[in-house]
């Protein structure tokens, strides 16, 4: 028989409360008066929230069987109703007990348990290991205040989102009894160091422990962490330190500095609340995470750090050493200026600097986009990037996501883009750059394209600060389909939206050709672009296609309204009613969405859209 993995952790999963609705009428008397509460009562449930893998059978008082086949969640549940009890019924219960057996497909017979509370008690999780061999697994919960509990859940290989198994329990209760040492004991771990957080002491670099997937093996060497890693089948295993007080809130940002194998990823997660992920050079790196924008958070409770080593990969082996970890005032730096290799599959653009130095403040935000805050009060200072590349012959357009308040901005490079221009918009804006002809230009020598803010805005807009959240250049130009009481058809610039290519679409005699391969991409979807006033007035939309009978299409407007259609394998015309679409700007550019055989993964096959076009008159 296995001996249990000794684990511990007050787990920060975020899960729904489940309400104590009156499912308790049937529960016997005796149970208040019996040394052991039973619960094999029938009480049990699946997660609601989602599509459950887990399948219970289990009749009331009898021992349970629960079969469960993974499609890609790790955590999903399958639960107890703790709340259906009365206080009382948890006196001097102190053990819980399990008796059965688990199988798995992937041999990884991990199980989860948590006691979810109600208020501000924290969850309290432990995770061990049952063989496929019947046995007896006893944790002491003598201190979890389980009559608080709301509802007790059970995670079956919480490592992996797939597989499959079968749990069984011939006996799960709580009872009065002491543990006993000649069963496989569930252990709760050391009391684990908490850094308590103040003005003067910022250090949080103490405490760090393995969250309970037996990933990490932690070593202190003086000041250092070294830390062996081994994730095995556990993509998401994390490891921790714990820190408190309020001074937490005075600060902007975490700090952890760290040295491993150049080219590791790492994922710093402070509270649970806001991520960075990084890749290690192999000297020495500090992880800076932007903690301004959390809110809602109690720095006097226990909160953790997480950090992720190769965030969704397993059988991963390897070393790194957590050197310092600390709360300070610091803002991510900027990267630093760069020449943007663009080829087919690199086609981002990073490495954004001033024009003239010291006329912007830059930094990066958690999520990687760039903050810009001008510093200058010149008429015309900008932010600039360098590009280069054979396969700028190759794009189309180049497209730029900056939020901001803007009087004006505009995007130039005289040589490589159509300059384009905006005015009075504010929010996420979105403006695209169509290439110039570079069939005889030399693209290996570099091009700078240039940004302009709010050059005749008060004081030139000096003091304020854009978000430049994606540049990128683009092998198709989408285009918008500007829709007006003379002219409904919107049946251009057609793309494919999918990740994995799904569609390849060419523009044929009798209207838009698409070969389609969805390769296990179940909502691959192509797109076209409709902007105008006049879709306010517009009651339907039209679409004419042809394609193999049986097929399905379905047609999304505005991102709404999804109806799906069966083709029938002449040319057929369908029609989606739109006349109860609110609350959308019309005058923005709006996608009008359609899917392939949304019901399956794998399909593939030719059909025509012919037109698509929109109409004043009601649906039929």
């Amino acid at each position: 028989m296995k001996k249990l993995l000794a684990i511990l952790a007050a787990c920060t999963l975020t899960v729904p409360m489940f309400a104590a609705v009156g499912c308790g009428e049937d529960k016997e008397d005796d149970n208040k008066k019996s040394d052991t509460l039973n619960l094999l009562d029938g009480l049990w449930g699946v997660n609601e929230d989602e599509e459950s893998p887990y399948v219970i059978s289990q009749s009331r008082g009898e021992p349970m069987t629960v079969t469960y086949e993974k499609a890609g969640s790790q955590w999903q549940y399958f639960k107890h109703n703790m709340g259906i009890y009365e206080a009382a019924e948890f006196a001097g219960l102190k053990t819980l007990v399990i008796e059965g057996t688990f199988t798995t497909s992937s041999n990884d017979p991990r199980v989860t348990l948590a006691f979810e509370y109600v208020g501000d008690l924290a969850k309290q999780e432990v995770h061990f290991t049952m063989d496929n061999a019947d046995g007896r697994y006893e944790w002491d919960i003598s201190s979890l205040n389980i009559d608080k509990a709301s509802r007790m859940l059970v995670f079956l290989e919480g490592n992996n989102a797939t597989g499959s198994g079968t749990f069984k329990a011939d006996k799960f209760e709580i009872t009065k009894n002491d543990i006993d040492e000649k069963y496989n004991i569930v252990k709760t771990g050391p009391e684990v160091e908490v850094n308590t957080i103040t003005a003067t002491n910022k250090t949080a670099n103490a405490g760090w422990y393995d969250n309970g997937d037996g990933v990490y093996t932690i070593t202190k060497t003086g000041t250092d962490f070294k830390v062996d890693y081994d994730k095995k089948s556990s993509e998401w295993a994390i490891m921790k330190a714990l820190v408190t007080g309020a001074a937490i809130d005075d600060f902007n940002s975490v700090k952890l500095t760290v040295q491993g194998t150049a080219g590791t990823e790492l994922m710093v997660k402070p509270f649970d609340k806001v991520e960075r992920r990084f890749i290690l050079t192999g000297g020495v790196d500090d992880i800076i995470v932007d903690i301004s924008g959390v809110a809602d958070v109690d720095y006097t409770t226990q909160l953790p750090i997480f950090i992720f080593v190769a965030t969704g990969t397993k059988d991963v082996k390897g070393t790194f050493t957590i050197k310092n970890l600390e709360f300070t005032m610091d803002e991510i730096p900027a990267p630093e200026k760069e020449v943007n290799e663009i080829t087919a599959t690199n086609t981002a653009v990073t490495g954004w600097y001033a024009h003239r130095e010291g006329d912007y403040k830059l930094s990066v935000n958690n999520d990687g986009s760039l903050k810009a805050t001008k510093t200058a009060a010149e008429m015309f200072n900008g932010l600039d990037v360098d590009v280069k590349g054979e396969a700028l012959k190759t794009m189309k357009v180049f497209k730029v996501v900056v939020n901001g308040d803007f009087k004006n901005f505009k995007v130039e490079c005289g040589n490589l883009l159509e300059a384009v221009e905006i005015r009075d918009k504010k929010g996420d804006v979105e403006i695209n750059c169509k290439l110039k002809d570079l069939s005889a230009v030399d693209c290996t020598q570099p091009f700078t394209i240039r940004m302009f803010f709010n050059w005749d805005a008060e004081n030139n807009g000096n003091g304020m600060s854009y978000t430049i959240k994606s540049a990128a250049f683009s092998s198709v130009y989408e285009e918008v389909n500007t829709v007006t009481a003379d002219n409904k058809t919107a049946n251009a610039g057609w793309y494919d939206k999918s990740p994995n290519g799904a569609y390849t679409i060419t523009e044929g005699e009798n209207g838009f050709v698409v070969n389609y391969d969805k390769k296990g991409e179940q909502y691959a979807n192509m797109q076209a672009f409709v902007t105008g006033a006049a879709l306010g007035d517009m009651k339907t939309v039209k679409i004419t296609v042809k394609g193999t009978a049986g097929t399905t299409i379905s047609l999304k407007p505005f991102d709404t309204c999804e109806t799906k259609f069966t083709l029938t394998g002449g040319e057929d015309v369908f029609v989606v009613d739109i006349s109860g679409v609110t609350g959308k700007d019309f005058a923005s550019k709006l996608p009008v969405i359609l899917f392939v055989d949304i019901d399956k993964a794998e399909s593939t096959g030719t059909l025509t859209i012919m037109n698509l076009e929109f109409s004043t008159e009601a649906k039929a």
